[in-house]
This record gives structure tokens, sequence and C-alpha cells, in this order.
């Protein structure tokens, strides 16, 4: 699979738009579209920027390798967002331990978690609209 084509695949399996992950680079919709459709290549920059929103090395994105991310870093990069996550939550004065209640989390169905998620989505894409 070509850059290009290893790009779109990643944007499409997290479920964003070419304007949205523009809007996360910081970059114009425009230029995006170019490195979908090959016509352009990111500097490194913003191909680090892409390996980090995707979630996936840079050599994945470069088609060295066809492993996404690197097994041995999994767990280290779960938990180190979690923790992120949580001095993020608490810092706003509110409690982790809402979101992070696996009682709660236990009552929900594949398709209500699936609710929460993109209710998520949507409220980062709103907030990252008004900062704008």
């Amino acid at each position: 699979m070509k850059f290009n084509e290893r790009l779109k695949h990643c944007r499409k399996m997290i479920g964003l738009t070419q304007e949205q992950i523009a809007i996360e680079l910081g970059i114009k919709r425009t230029t995006y579209t170019k490195y979908e459709t090959g016509e352009n290549l990111p500097d490194f920059k913003i191909l680090i920027k892409l390996a980090d929103l995707f979630n996936v090395t840079t050599d994945y994105l470069l088609g060295r390798k066809s492993e996404k991310i690197s097994s041995e870093n999994v767990g280290v990069d779960i938990k180190r967002s979690c923790e992120e996550i949580i001095d993020l939550i608490e810092k706003h004065g509110l409690d982790p331990y809402e979101i992070f209640n696996i009682f709660k989390w236990r009552y929900l169905n594949k398709e209500e978690v699936q609710d929460v998620i993109n209710y998520f989505e949507w409220i980062v894409y709103k907030s990252k609209k008004k900062v704008k």
C-alpha cells in the first residue's frame, strides 16, 4: 500500500473527515487532500503529527513496516494516555473516578459504548471549531 493509501485508510479508521484532520494538523484541507491523492508529500513535522494522530509509526505510514504500532510501546502508550487524562480531569477540578468507574461501564452494551465514543468525538470536534 502506498503512503497516500495508508493515509486515507488511517483517516477512515478513526472516522474523521479530511477537514477535521487538516484542523488537527493546522493546515488547509486542500493541502491534506493532496497528501491523500498522492499529489504532495508532507514535511517531517506533519508526518510525525500524522503518525501521532493515527497512533501508528512513521515507518508504517511510509510503507517501511506492515505493523501499525510497535507492540512493545502499546501498553506504555495506553498507560501514559490514561495518566494524562486523569491529570487533565483533576486539573479541571473534576473526579476522574466518574469516567473510569468500571462498574458503570459494565452496564453498557456495545452500541451504548459506541454512543459514548461518538458523543465524545462530537464534543472534541465542536471545541476545536470554537478555538479556531
